[in-house]
């Protein structure tokens, strides 16, 4: 897997749709994106990309994503007798210039970020992956929200369950840090399931630590449901996370509660 950079130039592109983007991607919809990529042809399906806004503040990195169709060739974006490719990418995170969190320009001037041309005035040039995986790192610390940051809800959306041979999926809406927080600022961050709490068994470390589960999947509903962290998402630690979706359709918060060999959980 490679990182490659996409660039956004509001002088050239105002990109009118962006709020509409960014308010449907924390709605919870999955979205898909087309951008051009220059010359490049080595994009692939599973590439990691970024995009920046240039020439205009706020400068920096906004969104990334994760390429569902390599690079391909179409009629140029702004010239019709003009050819470029483009590549196709899903949102992983997006955020809004000038309301929310971004990693500015200026914070690109420093090491390990300071060996890549930012300033470039084409899409599609690689990232090294040392580079790579700080911006990851540093973007889930910002798309979490807190002090840290689930790799779960932040770089992909699966998680395996260790001996276990079906996936967890983890829709966009749990990983969304605004429905995560509205939901643990009504629920707390105790597990609804085993009631575990993460800060009275390990400390300080375990402080606010804690999944959220959609009670309904979203697949149930319509394209125009609309979240509501409240009644919709509930606090569960990974183990009651992983079991809960050991079958589909998920197992209930009270089904799996009647599972509980150590309901309060096990003493020694």
């Amino acid at each position: 897997m490679s990182t490659y950079l996409l660039a956004w130039n509001p002088d050239r592109w105002p990109w009118e749709e962006l709020p509409d983007v960014v308010g449907a991607f924390e709605n919870g919809q999955t979205l898909t994106e087309q951008w051009s990529c220059a010359r490049s042809k080595k994009i692939s399906v599973g590439d990691k990309v970024f995009l920046i806004r240039l020439r205009k503040q706020p400068k920096g990195i906004f969104a990334y994503g994760t390429v569902v169709k390599g690079s391909y060739d179409d009629v140029h974006w702004g010239d019709a007798n003009r050819r470029s490719q483009y590549v196709q990418f899903q949102i992983d995170w997006i955020v809004l210039p000038g309301r929310d969190s971004i990693i500015p320009r200026t914070e690109l001037e420093k090491p390990p970020y300071s060996q890549v041309h930012w300033d470039t005035q084409v899409s599609g040039i690689r990232i090294p992956d040392d580079v790579a995986d700080a911006l990851q790192g540093e973007w889930g610390r910002i798309a979490a929200g807190t002090r840290f940051a689930l790799p779960e809800e932040i770089n992909t959306s699966v998680l395996y369950a260790e001996g276990a041979r079906r996936l967890v999926t983890v829709n966009s809406y749990e990983r969304n840090p605004r429905a995560r927080q509205a939901c643990i600022s009504h629920h707390g961050v105790r597990c609804i399931v085993c009631g575990l709490s993460f800060q009275e068994v390990y400390g300080a470390v375990g402080e606010g630590f804690i999944h959220v589960h959609h009670l309904s999947p979203v697949s149930t509903k319509g394209q125009a449901y609309q979240l509501d962290p409240i009644s919709d998402l509930r606090p569960v630690c990974p183990n009651c996370h992983a079991m809960m979706h050991q079958q589909v359709p998920p197992l209930t918060v009270d089904e799996l509660k009647a599972m509980l060999r150590y309901p309060t959980g096990p003493t020694t």
